[in-house]
């Protein structure tokens, strides 16, 4: 007996010292069940092995005290792998497009609010308290919309609701019909900043998009300058994919009306914006003069970061001839000599096709 009490004292037992909520693996009609039969709701975490924000989500409400007071209440809380058994056939049922995806359901089965993405617990448990709360259920909320009945408080509650979802197509189409309605003025209002916030409703180079750099400094009297901030770095978001190569949605006429955008507005680091975008044109059009005047001049001054590069240099290396390829190695040797060890590794590796 001794040795057994030793040994939990070496090694005790986690659950014992959980303080969190339980995630439970059961069949989906026997947590529901037991929902009822408690009269509770049911808290479902659907995830995957290897999402890591899933484990660190999963972390937090099976270990913070804060978890266990808010959750065991009110809810029965079950977890299902997306990827495994009853998790992949319930993927489907309910289209659980995100990960990690927390739902929750009323006994009956009908699903009254979910939401795609981890939050700091506490924001969490606020979010979650909002989709228990019965006016909040998804369904009324979409009947009293539908009707006509709702005010604009609402509307903008069900908009939030939808977005946090993950219902692109509905929440574009309600948040369309909102800002309709509302007058510049109105529009400016931090109850509707969520709408310019979201990346599917105010897309890149977007009409809410222009709306919100006209009125950037009006925005900024009511919206943290982060939130702002992130907005419009997000906005120019389509240049890192011209210059991965990739195809970016929108083509060139979403890279002319970025570089106008640039051109017009007083943006934060508007000169290495211009850079990038330059860039993007230049390695878009395979112009591999202009690649090489714009690092040459960039890169020195670091408008353009050395891995922003990376395949402009390589059409460069397959399509430069011997005076670019030379004007780059003498680049090259430039940078690796002004800059630190750990960015001259960087730089080497960049450049190694003409050192």
């Amino acid at each position: 007996m001794k040795t057994w009490i030793y040994i939990l004292l070496l090694f005790p037992a986690p659950a014992l010292f959980a303080q969190g909520i339980a995630l439970e693996e059961m069949p989906f009609e026997e947590a529901l069940r037991q929902a009822g039969e408690q009269k509770k709701l049911l808290f479902v975490d659907f995830y995957t092995g290897w999402c890591m924000p899933c484990r660190e989500m999963a972390r937090r409400l099976e270990s913070e005290q804060a978890a266990a007071g808010f959750f065991n209440p009110r809810f029965v809380t079950v977890k299902y792998d997306l990827e495994r058994g009853e998790g992949k056939i319930l993927r489907d049922r309910f289209n659980v497009t995100g990960i990690p995806s927390y739902f929750i359901f009323a006994p009956d089965g009908v699903e009254l609010y979910r939401r795609v993405g981890a939050l700091p617990l506490e924001q969490f448990i606020e979010r979650i308290a909002a989709g228990a709360d019965p006016r909040n259920a998804i369904n009324t909320m979409e009947k009293e919309w539908s009707e006509g009945n709702a005010t604009r408080e609402r509307t903008m509650n069900y908009l939030n609701f939808l977005i946090e979802a993950g219902r692109v197509e509905q929440s574009i189409q309600v948040a369309a019909a909102l800002l309709d309605k509302l007058t510049d003025e109105e529009k400016l209002s931090p109850l509707y900043w969520p709408a310019f916030r979201d990346r599917y409703i105010t897309p890149s180079a977007s009409p809410n998009m222009l709306f919100l750099l006209e009125y950037l400094d009006r925005f900024r009297e009511n919206v943290p300058a982060r939130e702002i901030d992130k907005k419009i770095e997000e906005n120019f978001y389509p240049l890192n994919g011209f210059l991965a190569g990739h195809e970016v949605e929108g083509g060139l006429p979403l890279l002319d009306a970025l570089q106008e955008i640039i051109r017009l507005y007083d943006l934060p680091d508007k000169a290495r914006l211009d850079a990038k975008a330059r860039l993007a044109r230049a390695f878009v059009n395979r112009d591999v003069e202009e690649i090489t005047a714009l690092l040459e001049r960039h890169l020195p001054g670091e408008t353009l970061a050395p891995w922003q590069c990376e395949k402009a240099l390589e059409l460069v290396a397959a399509r430069g001839d011997n005076a670019a390829r030379s004007r780059l190695a003498r680049l090259a040797k430039q940078l690796s000599k002004d800059a630190g060890e750990s960015r001259r590794e960087q730089i080497n590796r960049l450049f190694r096709e003409f050192l």
